[in-house]
């Protein structure tokens, strides 16, 4: 009479996916007549790291805007996508006036002259200085040495020697630290409106948002996310990620969308046995046997696969019986 394998439904999914027997003293529907004999393996001692596909989504914000207060036909472009601005950069030129970029934590809101005084005054000192136009103390005070120096900067910059006045149009303000150009919007030729945005910096990130897999339960303990090459802590259950650590997964990603993965920060100690050795008996639980005549051990499974199944290690446990369905008449743990 042909032997037929009985079908157990609410198994994990990591043991049908292994290919394991549920037993209940029945074989598999391919057994012959011809019963094969005990096959005893070694067990092979291994790491498994927990590792979860899921999908992710950047917060990206604007980047930040480089206005031009002066208005004029543009006659010159110097700069462009992938450019990292910072003080004294050349932005363009508007009408043959050269219009520069400015790191401060503030735009100058005012044209400055001889008398006037105050903090914007000291930040354009502290400008023309680092540009080498100013060699003074900057003291907040519009003097006779620093309009020399706006003098020189004017002739520079704008084609006119005679003029003592610094004018805020001839600057761009990048906010407080140098800017990578992500965006810029004008052309040479165009005529270019007072206080125009000219460029945009690179989008930045707010935070990468992780959807975690629902009804998976992950063992305890760190985890990363990856994504290429790169790895950030993440917190299991945060959903998210953020700051320096969004910013380099963000320059991981092709898009402001991807699949990333949430890997085990430590991989865990198992062994690896054949998935057909480990026995899931009507009972439900788990076992294997290390020989044809040696009683059940139970065991834990880690995780299961095509070829091999990784179980938590067993004291003095060396090797196991690879195909129990076949030689044992009653399987049960």
């Amino acid at each position: 009479m042909p032997l037929t394998a009985v079908a157990v439904v609410a198994l994990a999914p990591m043991l049908v996916a292994a290919g394991i027997w549920a037993a209940d003293g029945a074989r598999p529907p391919l057994d012959s007549e011809a019963r094969p004999g005990p096959l005893v393996v070694p067990v092979l001692a291994s790491e498994y790291r927990v590792t979860v596909q899921v999908p992710i989504s950047a917060t990206l914000e604007p980047g930040f805007p480089g206005v031009a207060l002066d208005g004029g036909r543009i006659t010159a472009l110097r700069t462009a996508v992938g450019a990292e601005l910072r003080s004294g950069d050349a932005v363009l030129d508007v009408e043959d006036r050269t219009i520069i970029a400015v790191q401060s934590t503030r735009p100058l809101w005012r044209d400055l002259h001889v008398g006037m005084s105050g903090q914007d005054v000291q930040d354009v000192q502290t400008l023309l200085m680092e540009l080498g136009f100013f060699e003074g103390d900057p003291d907040g005070e519009f003097g006779p040495q620093t309009a020399l120096a706006v003098r020189e900067f004017n002739e520079k910059f704008r084609g006119d020697s005679r003029d003592a006045a610094f004018h805020a149009s001839a600057l761009v303000w990048i906010g407080a630290e140098p800017l990578r150009v992500g965006e810029v919007s004008v052309s040479a030729g165009e005529i270019l409106a007072e206080a125009t945005a000219v460029f945009r910096g690179e989008e930045s990130v707010t935070s990468i948002a992780v959807s975690e897999p629902t009804g998976v339960s992950l063992p305890s303990g760190e985890y990363e996310l990856v994504m290429s090459q790169t790895r950030v802590p993440y917190i299991w259950g945060s959903g998210s990620v953020e700051g320096d650590d969004a910013t380099s997964v963000f320059r991981a990603m092709s898009s402001p969308d991807g699949v990333g993965l949430l890997e085990a920060a430590q991989a865990r100690e198992v062994v690896t046995v054949p998935p057909s050795a480990v026995v899931v008996d009507r009972a439900g639980e788990v076992c294997v046997f290390s020989d044809v005549g040696s009683g059940p051990t139970s065991v834990e499974v880690v995780h299961g696969g095509v070829s091999t199944t990784q179980i938590v290690p067993v004291s003095e446990l060396e090797t196991v019986l690879a195909n129990p369905a076949d030689v044992i008449e009653d399987l049960v743990c």
